[in-house]
């Protein structure tokens, strides 16, 4: 997944601003109190459903009645380009509107946080957790590994070993690479069986061409007695001929006597 742009209207201190992203590593710098945590916060609600220990006034901007942010991306799942758009108005109730620039569609079904979340872990590559739904597993996603806060890189490494691996088991796919590697077991033991298979064909080849020298020299002594069959066959052939030549003769003298 790749974030392409950043577009926020009335969100925190920013009125309406667009942002783009290069691929690779971006720095965000700028002085303190000039935005650089509003464009993570933006990103964070948009994609993650992540507010932190913000409520939905403190994300609109002071004397706003809505705040909107748009964020573009590349799936992970399909390669392709979407616009993922949030709005909330005073009512505090949020909508969803995921846009694919390509086909000039919007996508159907999605408007609610619960919908956009699953549609949203599926693009964005991120593994399903089997205790948590989308909507609560990306913030917490978010929270304690993503948008890690100031002066808490290493907190999480620092918990117990129940708590680690509740955390980075599905970010470093800890699951996949155990069903991979079952996977890999179970071809190695097929390829090995066929290895075993092929090696017992040799061996039994290997025996049977113990005569080999044998068969050939019995090869040979039959193709010359098969040679020297011929030899007479034909010479038998020419004095068939000869003898039936004879003998019509005689026929037809015997007629001329009669």
């Amino acid at each position: 997944m790749q974030i392409l742009s950043l577009t926020v209207k009335n969100f925190k201190i920013y009125h309406d601003r667009h942002f783009e992203f290069q691929p690779g590593v971006n720095a965000i710098c700028g002085e303190n109190g000039a935005g650089k945590t509003s464009i993570l916060e933006a990103i964070a609600w948009v994609l993650f459903n992540y507010t932190g220990d913000c409520n939905a006034e403190e994300l609109r901007r002071q004397g706003e009645s809505h705040t909107e942010v748009t964020v573009s991306f590349i799936s992970n799942q399909d390669g392709r380009t979407y616009q993922v758009q949030r709005k909330m108005g005073k009512s505090r109730s949020a909508t969803y509107t995921i846009f694919d620039p390509q086909l000039q569609v919007k996508i159907d079904g999605i408007h609610r946080v619960e919908d956009a979340a699953q549609w949203l872990q599926e693009h964005l590559g991120i593994p399903h957790s089997q205790k948590l739904s989308p909507a609560k597993y990306l913030p917490k996603l978010f929270g304690e590994v993503i948008g890690i806060p100031q002066g808490s890189f290493a907190s999480d490494f620092l918990k117990s070993k129940e708590k680690r691996k509740e955390i980075f088991d599905p970010i470093l796919q800890v699951e996949d690479y155990k069903l991979a590697y079952q996977k890999a077991f179970d071809l190695e033991k097929f390829a090995e069986s066929k290895v075993r298979e092929m090696d017992f064909q040799i061996q039994s080849y290997g025996d049977r061409l113990q005569d080999w020298e044998s068969l050939k020299q019995q090869l040979s002594s039959l193709e010359r007695e098969c040679q020297r069959e011929q030899e007479q066959l034909t010479q038998l052939q020419e004095d068939l001929k000869l003898k039936a030549e004879t003998w019509e003769h005689l026929r037809q003298q015997e007629e001329a006597l009669q």
